[in-house]
């Protein structure tokens, strides 16, 4: 009996497995599609205040009256955050993250370096790249594939925790674009 509960347990996570690969390959066609069709959309830009200290702004894309994509760009100092929001049906089904960590504050020239003993000068080139990438399904995170280009367990503190955050700021978002 035991046996076959471990073999029962195995065969059904190898079937989730297979079936979120499926879903994966679909939201990679539909991520495809959507981009194609970014330059026919219909774009409306909002400045977005209190977010950031050197400000935000998002660019969402419309097929007829249909959100097919939001474009998140928060500024920093120290950085600037790209946040990509891919919809069907009105609901994400991925989010694309992409975050600049600059070297110096972006003031930082040869002059402010120099006068705080610094050989190190502001330079975007040498900024470090840091991707997430988030996959959902009927509303749930199915897949995260972390700054590290790994693969977070579902189930974990951390994936339960960005599951919840990236739900509730893309929640925000919506509710902006409704604003006026």
């Amino acid at each position: 009996m035991k046996h076959y509960l471990i073999i029962s347990l195995l065969a059904f996570s190898h079937f989730i497995s297979a079936s979120n690969d499926s879903i994966i390959k679909s939201i990679r066609a539909k991520y495809v599609k959507i981009n194609a069709s970014v330059p026919q959309c219909r774009r409306v830009v909002k400045d977005i205040w209190g977010e950031s200290l050197e400000g935000a702004e998002m660019d969402a894309f419309y097929q007829g009256q249909e959100l097919q994509l939001v474009i998140v760009h928060h500024f920093g100092e120290m950085y600037q955050t790209f946040t990509e929001y891919y919809y069907e049906q009105g609901k994400a089904f991925f989010v694309y993250q992409r975050s600049f960590q600059y070297n110096r504050p972006m003031y930082w020239d040869s002059i402010t370096a120099k006068a705080n003993q610094d050989t190190v000068v502001f330079n975007f080139y040498k900024s470090r790249l840091e991707e997430n990438r988030y996959y959902f399904n009927n509303g749930k995170l199915i897949r995260w594939i972390n700054e590290f280009k790994k693969e977070v367990p579902p189930g974990t503190e951390d994936y339960k925790r960005e599951e919840k955050e990236v739900l509730q700021y893309e929640d925000k978002i919506r509710k902006r674009l409704s604003e006026k």
